[in-house]
């Protein structure tokens, strides 16, 4: 005999996901597993709270988490650090003089810091300092130009056989854009340089290049006419493609300071009153914000948007910025920490917290201090080779509660790190679509050339089939919602693509709830004997009796929820953010809440307070969810009939248990006395006969009582009487049966 079971696997929709060994929530041994450690730490927590003498022993039930961390560092160790002065880039008065980016031309050294990050071997990690993060701003604002008139300058220079006559130079194609957009910049004027700065241009190549250029200035002038003139336009502005153009990009506010408050070395009164000594004034309104002033924001907690009259001076009377108690940070790149722990306080949910993908280590940072305030911990994977760079950084700040992973969460072998995670933040890669300010982002990132070149390469759409990061956003959804004991998934891109966006999360959670759907199903086939597998019954006997659909239970399925943009958030303020930011929350339909009351269910079901309660009934659902809105509606469902999609067909079966079946529909015997049978006998006779007489057309026929209506006898057929009648009209002739 077939198996049957191998037979029904092969006909599975979602039977490529079997790869990540997805246990669901409801699986008993893995239920067993967790109560049984969450007992353990119940008695450790309580041996421990009666050795302190802290308090009693009942009220320790009411302690909330119970996933708590391994790798939280003690306070003691950093408590020390809140007095300690860090020297940084807002002390040298000589540095602040920089931060005017007022100037339309390019300075000498930030031409050369420039070539210097160009020609690094390594573009994720080309090692040059910066005096301050306006220097670094300015510098990659130099090279952002770059790639963005790349082509157009590529273009031109073989028009003059630039390539052909200097082979030298094609090795440093890079750095020959970059003279020359300085040349055409300057208007084909030559830099003065300094004794000092010629020695560096001359270290970098660049007095070749800028030497070559002196010598082929007019063909390069006319070149360049010629350029504009086919493309009828009045600049090179002009010319460049509509996804690289200045309507496009955005920089920052250049006086608005946006930031967050450092809670692990300070407190928000110390901030504000910090603030007020220096002389701004609290204010409640975006409306409001002018100069000297500052706002909280009613989103993000603990952030804060600060106006200063001279941005300069504020650095130099404050010392906020020096010890790190207020770090800078756009806000866009808060919003996605900010709304996970709003949806875990909302959902009542306790636990520790992953992050997929390092994104930029002040939102990190940020996500880890308002863990802090609930005593969870957060796991963050991809640090790579910048693993110490960002921890010395993490120790300046205090934080003492995240744990840096080199891996990637793909590969990632340490699953027995995300025992306790009971949220994650999806941060994978996307195509960046919606920033408006790419440059800000690469600065946050640690200047990542890659990341710059990706933004300037090509211009997605909807209808682009070759995008290289969305097989990596589905494995990373995938791998997070196959985990049993996470419970919610706040899933962040910052791209205006529907295929990254809502689309991706509809399908995947399409699929996993499906993939859900198809385990049940196939466990109760396997539970069933094959002699019992096409038994039928009596009032159906085209379906099979067995195969009833599985009740589901909702702790197995997800349901979605966007979370920004919402317009029905009453405290979100749309003007602060410029672009496209997409966050949607994935979370299970019943929560397991890993704590006293959860371990107090598991118990009432296992029997130790007495009889076990009895599990309600759910309703079986579809595995395709609902879309992602936040209306009020009820949420629609397929309306399939799950029954005849679960039944096998009568050549399955016959496939199945290798004999000849006899089609259920024919099991019953032919019933010569029913009336209906009688009825249709009756008719077809008196109609073959009717027909064969050519000059009479049959029209109806009907069937009457001859007793009363009140008559609960039933239906006889006494006679049938034919009514002929001569075709003179176009009326058809009637039967009448009696």
């Amino acid at each position: 005999m077939v198996d049957f079971y191998k037979a029904s696997k092969q006909d599975r929709k979602y039977a490529q996901l079997d790869k990540l060994k997805i246990i669901l929530p409801s699986d008993a041994d893995w239920q067993l597993s967790t109560y049984k450690k969450l007992v353990e730490r119940q008695r450790d927590m309580s041996r421990q709270i009666i050795e302190n003498n802290l308090i009693l022993m009942a009220s320790s039930i009411k302690i909330g988490n119970l996933l708590q961390t391994a790798f939280k560092t003690k306070s003691h160790k950093i408590a020390t650090k809140k007095h300690l002065e860090v020297q940084t880039f807002f002390e040298n008065d000589s540095m602040i003089e920089e931060l005017d980016r007022s100037t339309e031309q390019w300075s000498n050294c930030e031409v050369a810091l420039a070539a210097k990050v160009l020609s690094a071997s390594d573009p994720k990690k080309h090692g040059v300092l910066f005096s301050n993060d306006n220097q670094m701003r300015r510098v990659y604002d130099i090279i952002f130009d770059v790639f963005r008139y790349g082509t157009i300058l590529d273009e031109i220079l073989k028009n003059i056989d630039f390539d052909k006559n200097y082979l030298i130079y094609t090795q440093m194609q890079l750095l020959v854009w970059l003279i020359t957009f300085d040349y055409y910049r300057n208007k084909f004027k030559t830099r003065k340089l300094s004794e000092k700065e010629k020695m560096n241009y001359k270290e970098l190549k660049l007095l070749e290049i800028i030497d070559i250029l002196q010598e082929i200035k007019i063909q390069l002038a006319a070149s360049l006419s010629k350029f504009r003139i086919k493309h009828c336009a009045l600049s090179l502005a002009d010319v460049l493609p509509k996804h690289l153009r200045n309507e496009r990009f955005n920089k920052s506010s250049e006086t608005i300071i946006t930031c967050w408050i450092n809670t692990f070395l300070t407190s928000e009164e110390n901030a504000l009153k910090i603030l007020d000594e220096v002389g701004l004034r609290l204010v409640n309104k975006l409306e409001d914000l002018t100069p000297n002033t500052y706002k909280k924001d009613s989103l993000l907690p603990y952030f804060l948007q600060v106006y200063p009259a001279d941005r300069s001076e504020f650095f130099k009377k404050t010392q906020l910025f020096n010890k790190y108690l207020l770090i800078i940070q756009e806000r866009r790149y808060c919003i996605g920490p900010a709304m996970l722990d709003r949806t875990m306080s909302a959902n009542k949910l306790c636990g520790n917290v992953a992050q997929t993908h390092f994104t930029i280590q002040n939102a990190v940072a940020y996500l880890a201090s308002l863990l802090f305030k609930r005593s969870q911990s957060l796991i963050v994977y991809g640090a790579a080779e910048r693993k110490k760079d960002y921890y010395s950084y993490f120790v300046k700040l205090g934080v003492q509660n995240c744990k840096l992973i080199t891996e990637d969460f793909l590969l990632s072998n340490s699953d027995h790190l995300l025992l306790d995670i009971v949220s994650i933040l999806a941060t994978p890669p996307n195509t960046n679509t919606g920033v408006t300010d790419p440059v800000q982002l690469v600065c946050s990132k640690g200047g990542d050339l890659t990341l710059l070149k990706a933004v300037t390469s090509l211009d997605y759409t909807e209808d682009s089939s070759d995008i290289p990061c969305m097989l990596e956003q589905r494995d990373t959804l995938r791998m997070t919602m196959s985990k049993p004991q996470v419970q919610i998934i706040v899933y962040e891109t910052h791209s205006r693509l529907e295929l990254e966006n809502g689309g991706m999360v509809k399908s995947v959670v399409e699929e996993m709830n499906g993939w859900a759907y198809e385990k049940h199903n196939s466990d109760n086939f396997t539970m069933t004997k094959p002699e019992e597998m096409f038994n039928t019954s009596i009032e159906t006997p085209w379906r099979s009796a067995v195969f009833q659909p599985i009740q589901i239970p909702d702790m197995d399925r997800f349901e979605t929820m966007m979370l920004y943009p919402d317009k029905k958030l009453e405290n979100m303020e749309e003007s602060q953010v410029t672009g496209s930011i997409y966050l949607a929350a994935i979370k299970r339909v019943e929560l397991m809440t890993f704590d006293a009351n959860h371990l107090i269910c598991m118990a009432e079901k296992r029997g130790l307070f007495g009889k076990p309660l009895k599990s309600r009934k759910q309703k079986v659902v579809s595995p395709v969810l609902v879309s992602l809105s936040n209306s009020d509606k009820p949420r629609k469902t397929i309306n399939v009939e799950q029954m005849h999609i679960l039944v096998p067909t009568h050549s399955f079966k016959q496939r199945c248990l290798d004999k000849v079946l006899v089609c259920p529909r024919f099991i019953r015997a032919y019933d010569k006395t029913s009336i209906i049978t009688r009825w249709w006998h009756c008719c077809i006779q008196h109609i073959i006969k009717s027909l064969r007489k050519p000059f009479f057309v049959l029209n109806r026929i009907q069937m009457v009582r001859l007793k009363k209506k009140n008559c609960k006898k039933e239906l006889c057929m006494h006679k049938v009487i034919p009514i002929f009648k001569l075709p003179k009209t176009s009326n058809l002739s009637k039967f009448n049966v009696h």
